[in-house]
């Protein structure tokens, strides 16, 4: 049975109605995840768990301390913001923020929280003499071209920085295509960089799909993000979706054969019908772009989305479920055919997108 908070919750006429739509977190599915990760390393590589843009849209505040429990060395995050949040609920793992930090400002608020920095460029030098508490990693650009201090010039700093990088680390333009010609290039790149490095320190290439497909790149750490959330970068079933997204039915209406459904009647019934009005849509996450392309599923069955996806609303068309259905019944959004990955294959970008566009307006629930 979920369990939801009272807090904030409103009254209904229906039993059981109190929100629109929510998101539900499986925490064994973090779990399980985790540990089919760890079954592809050696004894001796961490897990530093990518937590993110709100832990990939799954609330970096639920799902932090499930994977800490659950045996994860580290945390990643984006912003010194991000990392604060992690650090008022305690959690006492390392965090590493992967933006530089530029300002003595956000160095001396990094120090305070005893947040990790990562140094991706030479102008950062200041602030690492002026706050030198802090934990630095280093980050080299191999060829991703994003952040990151310049392969090349790595060995010439490196007698200033020996002893004060916690780790050193690039990031892969190609990792889930390693016969693309940018990989070995990459890879040749790095094994240059860590020839340079004595004493050497804890070194890390690898995210998700390194993680699963390559371990020749293992080092001494791996950064894994998606596939915790069940999200495979390769032919890997055996992950488990973390990220439910469930929303009531608000409305249901018989309509005759002619009737048009939502803005611009897009979808007009061709046979007397029986249509849902959902509480979700596209100022929730809900693609509008997606509009007649989904199904959701209620009871075990598959229902198909019709009509334009509306700020708030969404339709769905029960006419031939086989089973009864009422208001304040739950449509889940993926199911048996559908999933952040299907839908990303028809938007045409990638399931990361798909988790992190859902909104703060829905609420994230650990079950």
């Amino acid at each position: 049975m979920l369990s939801l908070s009272s807090s904030g919750s409103t009254r209904s006429c229906v039993p059981g109605l109190t929100r629109r739509a929510w998101i539900e977190i499986d925490a064994q599915a973090l779990e399980h995840n985790l540990k089919l990760v760890q079954q592809r390393l050696s004894p001796e590589t961490a897990v530093w768990a990518v937590v993110k843009a709100n832990a990939y849209g799954h609330e970096a505040g639920l799902v932090a301390p499930v994977l800490a429990q659950a045996g994860v060395k580290g945390l990643c995050v984006a912003t010194l913001e991000e990392g604060m949040r992690l650090r008022q609920q305690e959690i006492d793992l390392p965090i590493v923020i992967l933006e530089g930090l530029l300002s003595l400002e956000e160095w001396r608020l990094a120090q305070t929280w005893h947040l990790d920095v990562t140094l991706t460029e030479w102008r950062q030098l200041p602030c690492l003499e002026a706050y030198p508490g802090v934990a630095v990693h280093l980050q080299v650009d191999t060829g991703l071209t994003r952040l990151g201090v310049p392969w090349q010039e790595v060995g010439d700093y490196w007698p200033k920085l020996a002893g004060r990088c916690a780790s050193v680390y690039s990031h892969l333009a190609t990792a889930e295509d390693p016969g693309h010609p940018a990989f070995a290039q990459q890879v040749a790149r790095w094994q240059k960089v860590i020839a340079t490095l004595y004493p050497r320190p804890p070194l890390h290439l690898g995210n998700s799909a390194v993680a699963l497909a390559a371990p020749h790149l293992h080092y001494d750490v791996v950064r894994v993000g998606l596939a915790l959330y069940g999200i495979s970068p390769g032919p890997l079933a055996s992950l488990r979706p973390a990220m439910q997204v469930c929303g009531r039915i608000l409305q249901i209406q018989e309509i005759a054969p002619g009737t048009g459904v939502s803005y611009g009647h897009r979808f007009v019934a061709e046979r007397p019908s029986r249509i849902a009005t959902v509480g979700i849509g596209y100022g929730d996450g809900l693609p509008r772009a997606l509009s007649g392309r989904i199904q959701g599923w209620i009871h075990g069955f598959g229902i198909p989305q019709v009509g334009t996806i509306c700020m708030d609303l969404s339709m769905w068309d029960l006419t031939d479920l086989p089973v009864p259905v009422q208001v304040g019944d739950v449509i889940r959004l993926w199911g048996q055919q559908e999933s952040a990955t299907t839908w990303a294959e028809k938007l045409q970008t990638i399931p990361y997108e798909i988790c992190c566009g859902w909104g703060e307006r829905l609420p994230r629930v650990l079950v």
